[in-house]
């Protein structure tokens, strides 16, 4: 039974992107399809949309709701380069006047903006862009798919080896825990950061710019409305994220030299 539970869980390994410069092209255990992950994203946005017009903080449109969207426009320009369907997803962003420093883009391109992000961190939009595909990118690859069938596996393979023992232990972990935490591993950290500054080349913004995010990211130090940003990405301080970063620099200066014309990053939406 402990047998049969594993090559099940290898029958579910796939890549949820195509080869890209960033080379994300690991195969991933995805034992859960897309549309129930995507379906119960949704459900979420729209219960913390709901509740942030409750309480007067929702902004979906006005001049920081339009920089945010010309900014994300250039991004999902780019997201094809990953996958071919990505430039279609129904993308939602809404901005929620809190001071908290976060940004999320939950399965199928639901994006969340707090405005403490934007206004304590004093970010430039390359800087705004990069934290943008650094979340995308987790979108992009599925990671919270990944993260739940990962779940799923483990719970699989308990369950086989206690029916197998015949014992009378009972297995507490459920399959799909919804309102359990998702917290990326430093792989998925690495590839957010890898895919992330290759669509930030792409769509003509200053890849030295995700630098400067994280930068002063760091500089937030332990900031209470930093909190729920660090909490979901691996534990990963600000200077791990910048080595890694700084490492993968030369591999997308080409990118960024023909979105740019070679006259520096692009102003308007293309």
């Amino acid at each position: 039974m402990i047998a049969a539970a594993v090559l099940a869980i290898l029958g579910g390994c796939a890549s949820t992107t195509d080869w890209g410069a960033a080379n994300a092209q690991r195969k991933q255990l995805l034992l859960i399809d897309a549309q129930t992950v995507e379906d119960r994203a949704l459900t979420d946005y729209l219960k913390q949309n709901d509740q942030a017009t409750l309480e007067r903080t929702l902004v979906i449109g006005g001049t920081s709701f339009d920089r945010m969207m010309r900014i994300l426009q250039r991004l999902i320009n780019e997201s094809g380069a990953y996958r071919a369907d990505a430039p279609h997803w129904d993308w939602k962003m809404v901005l929620i006047s809190r001071p908290e420093i976060n940004l999320t883009c939950a399965p199928g391109g639901r994006i969340t903006i707090f405005t403490g992000m934007i206004d304590r961190l004093g970010l430039s939009d390359a800087e705004i862009a990069a934290v943008l595909a650094h979340e995308l990118a987790h979108a992009l690859r599925e990671h919270r798919r990944e993260n739940i069938s990962g779940r799923i596996a483990a719970n699989a393979v308990v369950s086989a080896a206690v029916t197998s023992r015949r014992a009378s232990v009972r297995v507490h972990q459920p399959l799909f825990n919804d309102d359990a935490p998702v917290v990326n591993s430093p792989l998925q950290e690495r590839e957010a950061d890898m895919m992330g500054l290759d669509l930030l080349a792409r769509a003509g913004f200053d890849p030295q710019a995700a630098l400067g995010f994280w930068r002063k990211l760091g500089q937030a130090g332990d900031n209470p409305h930093v909190t729920n940003f660090y909490q979901l990405h691996a534990h990963l301080d600000a200077s791990e994220h910048m080595a890694m970063l700084t490492e993968a620099m030369p591999g997308v200066a080409s990118l960024y030299e023909a979105a740019a014309g070679g006259s520096g990053a692009i102003d308007s939406v293309h």
